[in-house]
């Protein structure tokens, strides 16, 4: 049955399920970033600095190493960006299911009232039923 409160509760579930995807998308990317800083992990213990050699292969595997230790801390920079941003989504989830919750109250106490409302019409009628069919069978 709808209320005044239908049209609201619909918008206010889309906007619960937009913020739900929202958060389960910064999920799926702060996933995908552990398991990129995982692989960076590994490749920098893969990586074998020679104890005697030339000189330019050892420079070149400690570039190596720089380059592979920048971008892990870059990636663990955006690691850290992304948490907020899932904390600050999780927030507006919560947000947005309190403000469902209250409209959904609304819109229950709404359909008590018609309810109420229309038992008591009902009532009222079937009482003028009985009174009209009491006065025919007093009459007849």
């Amino acid at each position: 049955m709808k209320t005044k409160f239908s049209p609201i509760v619909r918008v206010r579930k889309l906007g619960v399920d937009k913020a739900q995807k929202v958060l389960r998308q910064l999920d799926a990317k702060l996933e995908e970033l552990e398991g990129e800083l995982l692989s960076l992990h590994s490749d920098v213990e893969r990586v074998h600095v020679p104890s005697s050699g030339s000189f330019s292969l050892i420079r070149q595997n400690a570039h190596i190493v720089t380059m592979l230790r920048e971008e892990i801390h870059a990636l663990e920079f955006a690691r850290e960006a992304l948490r907020m941003q899932k904390a600050q989504a999780a927030q507006l989830v919560k947000n947005a299911m309190l403000e469902l919750e209250k409209i959904e109250h609304l819109h229950k106490e709404e359909m008590m009232e018609i309810f109420a409302r229309k038992a008591k019409r009902e009532a009222k009628d079937l009482d003028e039923m009985g009174i009209m069919l009491h006065a025919i069978k007093e009459r007849g």
